[in-house]
């Protein structure tokens, strides 16, 4: 069946998760070709022990109910330890906003820029294998979810990255609930992040109010024998992660194009541009393997390294790579 969306081609959210997704093909779409998450809320107004109100929320995005389990995390994704159960959730529609109350006090410190997760809802346990994502705006697959297995696709000319693990929350949106037991493998990514949004065409990384976190929201992801030719910038980013493992993948021609500032992208890039270096990077994280991957140019290279950030990252290590003419 050929579909055509104006937005993203498939969303799963807000659900019970287990789902194969095989042999398909995704184009045109007018955002990411497949978004897999479940809708955060961060920020709430204090009514009494028992309600608070948020704002900025609709019943099918952030659908909460009687008997929900809603756990509270602080502003940088870490765990403050809170789960409350729903007893009653009083919609106003028009007006964008939800009072919540739970069925038991909650703790009188609880910081009002919490980001909210409702654990009703898990759209993990999931495979993804053999499909074509190409010729779209914006990224390939969004992947906000936990135990899943990406394999055997073929990404080409995404705007954006061809896969994007993601997790965070702002004013006008907020998505998952962080990623644990993720494999990506025998992937094929070719010209992708055609417009440098988030500088690799492999992107692990949070969005929030105070930058990254080095909370590991990140958990047991193996990025491994994956094919990537000719990306612009990077070919892998991760971040705000523990126990990741990148091991042999191949890289033909990375860092292919002249490096952008700021001010030559759009609304979506990421800011901070010169932050970014090497063809594989990480940052905010500890327990990394970065192993027997190989690169290989035949065009001129804007960056040949594999960079890892001294100031955030702790336990990486680097062993059996070819190709990188330098080690950061």
């Amino acid at each position: 069946r050929c579909i055509s969306a104006t937005a993203d081609g498939c969303h799963i959210s807000n659900s019970l998760g287990s789902f194969l997704m095989e042999y398909c093909d995704f184009s045109g779409n007018g955002d990411d070709c497949l978004n897999i998450h479940d809708n955060s809320v961060q920020n709430f107004e204090r009514l009494d022990s028992r309600s608070i109100a948020i704002g900025n929320v609709f019943p099918w995005r952030n659908p909460f109910a009687l008997g929900d389990p809603v756990e509270f995390r602080h502003p940088d994704l870490s765990p403050t330890g809170v789960t409350a159960t729903v007893a009653d959730a009083d919609w106003d529609e028009r007006g964008q906003r939800c009072v919540l109350t739970f069925g038991e006090a909650l703790p009188s410190d609880l910081s009002a820029k919490s980001i909210l997760f409702n654990r009703r809802y898990n759209s993990g346990h999931y495979v993804v294998r053999h499909n074509f994502f190409h010729h779209n705006r914006a990224r390939g697959v969004l992947l906000h979810a936990s135990d899943g297995l990406v394999e055997h696709n073929y990404f080409y000319r995404n705007q954006g990255p061809a896969i994007q693990i993601e997790c965070g929350a702002e004013a006008r949106w907020a998505e998952g609930f962080g990623v644990d037991n993720l494999t990506i493998r025998n992937n094929r990514i070719e010209s992708c992040d055609v417009n440098h949004w988030s500088m690799a065409v492999i992107y692990m990384g949070v969005y929030l109010e105070q930058g990254r976190t080095r909370y590991p929201i990140f958990r047991d992801i193996a990025i491994e024998r994956n094919t990537i030719v000719d990306c612009p910038q990077q070919a892998v980013f991760v971040s705000s992660c523990e126990r990741v493992a990148i091991r042999g993948n191949a890289l033909l021609n990375p860092n292919a194009g002249p490096p952008k500032s700021d001010q030559e992208g759009d609304a979506n890039c990421v800011p901070n541009r010169s932050l970014y270096q090497g063809t594989i990077m990480a940052s905010h994280c500890r327990e990394v393997v970065i192993e027997h991957n190989r690169r290989i140019a035949v065009a001129p290279a804007a960056d040949d390294r594999i960079w890892v950030e001294a100031d955030s990252a702790g336990s990486v290590e680097i062993r059996g790579n070819h190709g990188f003419l330098e080690v950061g």
